[in-house]
């Protein structure tokens, strides 16, 4: 799959794989999801990108199977010294264990170049069913997660990245991740 990778991407094109542990907050079973994805991206131009994910979730204590799956723009709105922030919206499909819907993601974030290799993401995201104008009402979906990566590039076209995220709001989660890049 890794070569699949190396191969396809050209100039403009990224791929990138992740894995999050999700801990719930809050939860009387201590319930964890480990959460598996796959994101493919294009340059539309300078300074636009757009994207699809997909996520394979697997629930434990109780044990579910969920996923999602979405279409993200990311614009970038300049870079100023070595701070970048950009703007990204997504729309997707969720499936759950208890539901299936569509949701929207609004989200704003910087990325600061560190070194030449060394890089920091700090983003914040709002996402949520369409019929949810507010937390605690239609598929209990809404939420907001703050989220810090750092990565290392190693190579021209490859980097490795840590993550940690909060997300609160109609659920409370702590997540850790690792991100592959290319």
């Amino acid at each position: 799959m890794m070569a699949a990778f190396g191969t396809a991407a050209q100039a403009d094109d990224y791929a990138g794989l992740d894995y999050s542990l999700k801990t719930k907050q809050n939860s009387a079973t201590g319930e964890k999801h480990d959460v598996y994805g796959v994101t493919v991206g294009h340059a539309l131009a300078e300074s636009l990108k757009a994207e699809v994910r997909m996520e394979d979730e697997v629930v434990h204590d109780p044990a579910k199977h969920e996923g999602l799956v979405q279409a993200k723009g990311v614009y970038t709105i300049g870079t100023f010294s070595l701070v970048t922030p950009y703007l990204g919206a997504a729309t997707g499909y969720k499936s759950k264990a208890t539901s299936n819907f569509s949701y929207y993601v609004a989200e704003a974030g910087v990325k600061i170049r560190v070194t030449d290799s060394v890089g920091l993401t700090l983003n914040s995201r709002l996402r949520s069913p369409y019929d949810e104008s507010r937390m605690g009402t239609g598929n209990m979906y809404r939420t907001v997660e703050n989220k810090a990566t750092a990565t290392y590039k190693f190579t021209a076209h490859d980097s490795l990245g840590v993550s940690y995220a909060h997300e609160h709001g109609d659920s409370n989660y702590h997540t850790v991740g690792l991100v592959y890049n290319h």
